[in-house]
């Protein structure tokens, strides 16, 4: 049973404040990737470029998905491993992982992805489940 506590930096079973906040954002860089939006702040885009080269493409989209998808981890699953997730939620976390270091990383994927409203759409939903199944555990 869930405990209710989401001011708590770990609660099993819930989620946390800090990944409540960072949700939205995560959010808002899994749409960038994906190409069915895009996100601009202060002048800066999310779909900027920090590194490109040898077929790899980092964006600062990239870096706040991976940073926040890593963060949740780190604060709910440490030390844990995959027993706690059944098939789906295995499905949801490696997916999305594959999917968001594939689109760095493999221009075939990004092309792919990126290629397709639908595919982006898929590609938004995967990411956004691994962020949901993370942060709730």
């Amino acid at each position: 049973m869930a405990t209710s506590d989401v001011l708590s930096l770990h609660t099993k079973g819930g989620f946390d404040m800090q990944d409540v906040l960072g949700a939205p954002f995560f959010g808002l860089a899994a749409v960038v990737l994906t190409g069915i939006g895009s996100f601009t702040i202060l002048g800066v885009s999310f779909n900027e470029t920090l590194f490109s080269g040898s077929g790899a493409s980092i964006s600062i989209a990239l870096v706040t998905a991976a940073l926040l998808l890593v963060l949740s981890w780190a604060t709910n699953r440490a030390g844990d491993g995959w027993d706690d997730l059944d098939e789906v939620e295995s499905v949801a976390v490696g997916g999305g992982t594959v999917l968001l270091l594939g689109m760095a990383f493999m221009p075939f994927i990004q092309d792919l992805v990126l290629g397709s409203d639908i595919v982006g759409l898929v590609a938004f939903v995967l990411l956004s489940s691994a962020y949901t199944v993370v942060s709730w555990y």
